[in-house]
C-alpha cells in the first residue's frame, strides 16, 4: 500500500512523485509516495540471483535426466527420447522460469551489475552438480567460487545507480 500525502496547491497542476503522475485541481493534491526503504535496483539483483540459481538448477536437472536415461539403457531398459523424460521436462520448466525471471531483473537493474552477476550461475551450477549429480569438488574450485562471489559483491557495491526522480 502506498502512503498518501496531502499537499495544498494554489493552481491546477500535475504532481509527480516516483513514477506516479497525479492530476489535481486547485487547493489539493493527493500524492502517493513509494517507500524508499529498498531501492528498485536491489530487487533486480535479488531477482537476477534467483534466476541464475533456477537456470543452473534446470540445466543440472536435465543432465540428471540424461544420466538416469543412460543408466536405464545400460541395464536393459529402453532408452527414452529426452522430451519424454519427466526429469528433463521438469528441468526445462525450471530453466524457462529462470530465464523469464532474468528478463524481469533486466528491467529493474543496470546491465553493468547484471552482467557480472551472470557469473554466479557457475557457482550455482557447480553446487547443484555436487549435490544432485554427485560430482566431486576440489579445494581450488571452492576458492574460485568464493572469488566469483566476492567479485559480484564488489561490482554491485561500486556500480553507479541512477536514482529516479
Amino acid at each position: 500500500a502506498l502512503p498518501i500525502s496531502i499537499i495544498h496547491s494554489s493552481d491546477t497542476s500535475r504532481y509527480r512523485t516516483n513514477r506516479l503522475m497525479i492530476h489535481a485541481s486547485p487547493g489539493l493534491i493527493l500524492a502517493a509516495e513509494r517507500s524508499a526503504a529498498i531501492p528498485t535496483w536491489f530487487w533486480g539483483i535479488l531477482l537476477c540471483i534467483l534466476s541464475n540459481g533456477l537456470t543452473a538448477l534446470g540445466l543440472v536437472t536435465q543432465k540428471y535426466s540424461h544420466t538416469e536415461n543412460d543408466r536405464g539403457s545400460e541395464s536393459g531398459l529402453e532408452k527414452q527420447s529426452f522430451y519424454r523424460q519427466p526429469w528433463w521436462l521438469a528441468g526445462m520448466s525450471v530453466f524457462l522460469v529462470g530465464q523469464v525471471a532474468n528478463i524481469g531483473a533486466m528491467a529493474l537493474t543496470p546491465q553493468t551489475m547484471l552482467s557480472c552477476l551472470g557469473g554466479l550461475s557457475l557457482v550455482f551450477n557447480t553446487t547443484y552438480a555436487h549435490l544432485i549429480l554427485g560430482e566431486k569438488l576440489r579445494f581450488h574450485e571452492f576458492v574460485s567460487m568464493a572469488a566469483m562471489i566476492a567479485g559480484g559483491i564488489l561490482v554491485v557495491m561500486s556500480t553507479p545507480v541512477h536514482h529516479e526522480q
